[in-house]
């Protein structure tokens, strides 16, 4: 979990196979991981052996790239005959004594996968986790690695959001964004479980700043404690989808840029922006292209730019992850939303223009829905009578994608993770429609009115 390969801008394990001795072994493993990381809720790592129930349904779930388990502890099941192009962390945790055999399961990490680390970034290699001796037995000599040492992109966007909180804080401007900035590394550092052995090892600093209070003032020395300490924990706390956070982490990097005066930052960051624009102008045979060319055209120009301000560039990150009917001014206004991939680094503009489908839900699927939105979505509904633990489990699954994505159709209901927990027509008999309806709304909201 800290060593392996990431995906998803180093915010989660990739696919790993945990290789183990019997079925007592396994399920010890899944045990203690499980203690260990409680927030995941007992998805993440699974076992899956020969005995496993529905074992063939955890197997496909392993072999979709962003659906759990992502770990796969097995016996034998999994040594051979799978095929999952993401697995990029192999665990040696028995001792194999046949070398067919060895090389068959150091066969599940060999196949390549183009984009697994995003666009342009390909599956290369793997890594091998041999706590067996299996390597010296059949005396091969594989090249070392100290392991994964990416920084997450969670850890990229608290490091930026500690150094805006800072910048703000000596520049003596803009109260109400240093506030809402604080708060979120607030809610970051109140979700970090100190069940989690990672965390438990800095008890003392996340005591100390759980406390709203404390980050009324941040001090240099205060923000050095917290960046030694905290940036790198796991929280509860997490957004899963790596465009949006991408997109934000753009957005942090201009409104600092723009704070210190670094033109030569905040001018590439434009020029990323503007780049897609212009690169989707030709689109016009795309009826959404077709509808926003005035707005592509503004946002491929300099005018747009010149009076953009702190609060502006944050009401446009903030405004469309809330579940508002957007309007055409609203997409004047928030063009740079036409980001699909952050920070400072070359874009694949045809990665972002297979995603224009349509412009409304298109930005929504960026920055996806804020969580208070999406449960106030669903609110009304559930105030009406008492449901049971397994329904609002259920309704917190839709809300929990409903935040990732910013969209859901109700086909969804139908796949997984909802038919793992059972048929929604059964769990919720008199009360589907009702969800269905809910759901239509959501993703009606996405549309800007008065489109076509």
């Amino acid at each position: 979990m800290t060593e392996g390969y990431k995906v998803a801008g180093g915010d989660r394990l990739g696919k790993t196979i945990v290789f183990a001795k019997n079925q007592a072994h396994v399920e010890f493993i899944e045990q203690r991981f499980n203690i260990a990381y409680p927030e995941y809720g007992g998805e993440f790592a699974r076992v899956i052996t020969h005995v496993t129930t529905y074992a063939q349904s955890l197997i496909d779930n392993f072999s979709q790239p962003e659906k759990a388990p992502h770990i796969a502890i097995s016996v034998d099941m999994l040594d051979t005959g799978i095929d999952v192009p993401e697995v990029v962390n192999l665990v040696f945790f028995k001792m194999v004594r046949s070398k067919s055999k060895f090389w068959q399961m150091i066969g599940r990490g060999t196949r390549l996968r183009p984009d697994l680390f995003g666009p342009g970034e390909d599956k290369r290699d793997f890594f091998v986790f041999d706590f067996c001796g299996n390597l010296d037995y059949f005396s091969q000599d594989l090249p070392g690695s100290e392991g994964s040492l990416q920084k997450s992109l969670t850890q990229r966007l608290f490091e930026s959001r500690l150094g805006l909180v800072l910048a703000l804080d000596g520049a003596g401007v803009e109260r109400p964004l240093r506030e809402a900035t604080a708060t979120w590394l607030h809610e970051i550092v109140a979700g970090m479980n100190l069940d989690n052995f990672l965390v438990r090892a800095h008890r003392q600093q996340v005591e100390t700043w759980v406390s709203a209070d404390r980050w009324a003032a941040v001090t240099k020395e205060d923000a050095a404690e917290i960046l030694e300490h905290l940036a790198g924990l796991p929280s509860t706390v997490r957004d899963p989808d790596e465009v949006a956070k991408r997109f934000d982490l753009l957005v942090l990097r201009r409104q600092l840029a723009q704070l210190e005066g670094d033109a030569v930052a905040a001018e590439r960051i434009r020029e990323t922006i503007q780049a897609i624009a212009a690169a989707l102008l030709p689109k016009r045979s795309i009826p959404s292209v077709a509808e926003q060319l005035q707005l592509l055209d503004e946002v491929a120009g300099d005018e747009w730019w010149v009076d953009v301000t702190l609060p502006m560039l944050e009401v446009m990150r903030l405004r469309l992850r809330r579940n508002k009917q957007l309007t055409p001014e609203d997409l004047d206004s928030l063009a740079a939303m036409l980001i699909a991939s952050g920070g400072d680094q070359q874009v694949d503009l045809a990665w972002v223009t297979q995603r224009a489908g349509a412009l409304g839900p298109f930005i929504r699927s960026l920055v996806g829905l804020d969580r208070s939105a999406a449960n106030e979505a669903f609110a009304a509904f559930l105030d009406q009578s008492t449901f049971s633990v397994e329904q609002v489990r259920f309704i917190a699954l839709i809300v929990d994608e409903l935040t990732a994505n910013g969209m859901m159709e109700p086909t969804r209901l139908y796949e997984s993770p909802y038919v793992d927990h059972g048929h929604v027509d059964v769990i919720f008999p008199n009360d589907f429609v009702v969800i269905v309806d809910i759901l239509r709304e959501v993703n009606a909201h996405a549309i800007p009115t008065g489109a076509a």
